[in-house]
């Protein structure tokens, strides 16, 4: 289990296995979620990476130490079950005004097959609870799959890759 560098780009990727990448924040829904990722959809050899966005304007250098040292523990958690089932977790810190086009750069720049993304906790009557996976899977390629997992553990939204699209990149 490594942390990755605050926007350290795609170098830190080991190769072989799948790319998952698991948009999280510092709250239980997103462990939650992580550990949903890890159960449910990683397998041996895979990398996963959990990514949280600090917004550029809200949240300074102080939070973003803070942030690293806490995702260390929480990710610590998760060592034992991830050397067992011999998963790469990995953790990365962005910055950005736009938390979704933050999630597409990174998703895109490290090359991953899935994004995992949880749904909004509040409803709003603009835009829905799954709208940041909507929008991941409208700019993403069609060889990405995209999900959003409700706070009940069950699929909000789903894209699944299509293989045609995949063989042709």
């Amino acid at each position: 289990m490594k942390l990755i560098g605050v926007d350290n780009a795609a170098s830190s990727t080991v190769d072989g296995g799948r790319k998952v990448l698991v948009g999280v924040k510092l709250d239980t829904r997103s462990r939650q979620l992580l550990t949903w990722a890890l159960v449910k959809v990683a397998e041996p050899g895979d990398h996963v990476i959990a990514l949280h966005v600090l917004d550029t304007i809200t949240e300074g250098t102080s939070t973003l130490l803070s942030l690293v040292k806490t995702f260390n523990s929480v990710l610590a958690a998760y060592e034992g079950f991830c050397n067992l089932k011999q998963i790469d977790l990995k953790l990365k810190v962005c910055r950005g005004s736009s938390t979704k086009k933050v999630l597409v750069q990174e998703a895109t720049s490290f090359g991953v097959e899935t994004v995992i993304l949880g749904t909004s906790a509040t409803q709003h009557t603009i835009r829905s609870s799954v709208s940041v996976a909507k929008y991941c899977a409208k700019k993403l390629p069609k060889c990405v799959s995209v999900f959003a997992i409700d706070k009940n553990c069950k699929i909000a939204f789903s894209r699944e890759a299509s293989r045609a699209h995949c063989d042709q990149g």
